[in-house]
Formats: C-alpha cells, structure tokens, sequence
C-alpha cells in the first residue's frame, strides 16, 4: 500500500524509455562523460592563454559536438532509473522531479556552448568567456 502511494516501482517492470542506472551501456555512457569532462576541464584553459580565435576554430566543431553530447546527457538523466531509500525508482515523473531538484541547473548550465555562441556574436574577448564557460 504505501508502495503505491509512493509512486514506487520496484515491483513494476521498467518501461521501455526508462534507462536502469546501474545497466553496463549507462556505465559506459557516464565514462565517456567522465572523459569528456576532462577534455573540456583541461582544453577550455589551454585554449584560452595560448590559442588566438584562429588557431582554435578547428577545435570549435569538436567542442559544438562534446557540448551536444552534454545535453543528450541531460536527456538521458531525464529518463535514468535512481534508488531511494534502498527502494529502485522508474516512475518517468519521479525521475524527472528528482533529476530536476538535483543536477538539472548544473547540467544545463555547463551545456550552454558558450564558445560557439560567442564566436557567432563576434564578442571582442573571448578568452575571458572560454574561462567563464569552466565555472
């Protein structure tokens, strides 16, 4: 009874949509994540104190491309099971209030493509905008 009315669904079958956390693709999706990460962590500095606009605008396609794969990240993590309180959660609207409460700001944030952006608008510096996109 308070199963149901929790909205729990341990006892129900996933749906199809609904990404179970701990399968072996969501492993491997949140390891190239990871190394993407690190990518952006260690390029964005590099890129704004030793490349001029020029030298890095054959990076500006790999980088348009790592920043779609963080918002197809964010798409995934609307539809990726989590536990609560020991229980496994595959309720679509759980998942989505919980995503929401959690990461979602932070995610989106970092997946804005500032980089891009910017060199469409043709700002002046952006160097100090390359930095900006690492908070």
């Amino acid at each position: 009874m308070q199963q149901a009315r929790k909205g729990l669904s341990a006892s129900r079958t996933a749906s199809s949509t609904i990404i179970l956390h701990y399968s072996p693709v969501k492993a491997a999706w949140d390891w190239l994540i990871l190394l993407l990460v690190i990518y952006v962590a260690v390029s964005t500095p590099y890129v704004a104190a030793f490349l001029s606009v020029e030298q890095s605008d054959p990076l500006i396609f790999f980088d348009l491309a790592v920043d779609v794969m963080f918002m197809a990240d964010m798409i995934i993590n609307f539809r990726t099971s989590f536990v609560r309180n020991g229980e496994l959660i595959v309720d679509a609207k759980l998942i989505a209030v919980n995503y929401l409460r959690g990461w979602f700001l932070i995610d989106a944030v970092s997946a804005i493509p500032f980089d891009f952006v910017l060199s469409k608008t043709g700002a002046s510096d952006v160097r100090i905008i390359f930095l900006f996109s690492l908070v």
